[in-house]
């Protein structure tokens, strides 16, 4: 049997490795770290720890993978990156590296129209899918020229996200005047140069107004979808999801789900991200993650498991039927740990009544990591916490 090889070994790898794993799939972890959850799951065959520098060239990365598939007889498994540099690695070389494994990623030129937010929302536009006002500037000097007349608060981001994210811990600034957009525009060219830096409206909301609609994509079509609204994130004005809810497929979301990924031919696991405008009630597509994403394990709770349904078509396989039913669309999601760091902090700083984080945990609850069939990572993930929440230094 052809197995499966995660790359990346936190909360999303780690779902990644119980699906498949508990359907008799063998799986291989690959993680920088030995610090993860994924490796002590009981349905992780085996771990390979990956050299530290591995990222500092597509050319190490792509030498190392063909390596250990010779080394450990992994010949044509399926890879599953978890993190968007890895996606862009494996995607700009998905020639080379497919005479090793079964790359289910597409190529760089579908990729790059995700991975990419400038090319993202020149996808939106050409196909009518509502996204947020962005523009950029060439220099300093142009964006002078243009602050003035730039509605406030904005925010700065970057078009390509990993290289910001790391130098800086955040996925954004919001600058809430003219003064502060210059100096955040600043900052991000220590990290990023001026044409990756893209400046959006930034659209009032609340947290349960950002809707993911995570999908299995084939020939042309939705195979399969499932969707959710945020319930917290860390940081809470605007960041990575901690916990979430399942919702009701919107047909307007799926709609506008297929038109962006038909216009690119789009194959496999993909989440995109939108968020509710109050002020013109339209939903604005903000992200499209060519990959699993975190929450993805809720799909096995709801009648199918994305990564399953992705290894049986990728292989010509029967999927074998869920025994979980879509009977409740109220199933809530936690990555436990960070969900109560970032509660807590909340309830700590003024922002979130106690009665109110005890109604958002109400109702039927599946966790990132604790299970009690499979309950190491949970006791690893516990232990590590410290570590994680210092790395990420984001609250």
């Amino acid at each position: 049997m052809k197995g499966a090889v995660v790359i990346g070994g936190h909360v999303q790898g780690l779902g990644i490795v119980r699906m498949l794993g508990s359907k008799k799939i063998p799986v291989v972890l690959m993680d920088v770290t030995g610090y993860n959850v994924a490796r002590f799951s009981k349905y992780c065959s085996k771990f390979i720890k990956m050299p530290a520098d591995i990222f500092e060239s597509e050319q190490k990365f792509c030498d190392f993978l063909k390596e250990k598939s010779q080394q450990y007889n992994l010949q044509d498994w399926l890879l599953f990156p978890t993190d968007d540099q890895t996606v862009a690695y494996i995607s700009r070389n998905k020639g080379e590296l497919s005479d090793y494994y079964t790359v289910w990623t597409p190529a760089w030129d579908v990729v790059e129209q995700c991975y990419n937010k400038k090319l993202t929302y020149s996808l939106a536009k050409k196909t009518g899918v509502p996204y947020p006002h962005t523009c950029s500037v060439e220099d300093i000097q142009e964006l002078h020229d243009i602050a003035a007349g730039l509605c406030y608060p904005v925010i700065v981001k970057p078009a390509v996200r990993h290289k910001f994210s790391e130098a800086t811990h955040a996925q954004f600034y919001v600058a809430e005047n003219r003064e502060e957009l210059l100096d955040y525009y600043k900052l991000a060219l220590e990290v990023i140069s001026s044409d990756e830096i893209l400046i959006q409206e930034m659209i009032p909301c609340r947290v349960e107004d950002n809707v993911e609609v995570g999908v299995f994509f084939c020939q042309g079509k939705i195979s399969k979808s499932v969707t959710i609204k945020k319930i917290r994130q860390i940081p809470m004005k605007g960041g990575t999801g901690t916990s979430y809810q399942i919702i009701p497929d919107n047909p307007l979301l799926l709609g506008y789900c297929k038109d962006l990924l038909e216009s690119i031919n789009y194959y496999g696991i993909c989440d995109l991200e939108f968020i509710w405008d109050q002020r013109d009630k339209t939903y604005k597509v903000i992200d499209i993650n060519p990959r699993t994403f975190k929450w993805h394990y809720l799909s096995g709770f709801v009648g199918y498991s994305l990564p399953y349904q992705l290894y049986c078509d990728i292989y010509r396989l029967n999927p074998e039927s869920c025994c979980h039913k879509r009977t409740n669309d109220s199933i809530k999601y936690f990555d436990e740990i960070l969900d109560c760091s970032i509660a807590w902090y909340e309830i700590m700083k003024g922002r979130l009544k106690v009665r109110d984080y005890v109604q958002s945990i109400k109702g039927s609850r599946r966790y990132a990591v604790a299970s009690w069939n499979d309950p190491l990572p949970f006791i690893v993930g516990t232990i590590i916490a410290p570590r994680v929440f210092w790395n990420r230094r984001v609250i």
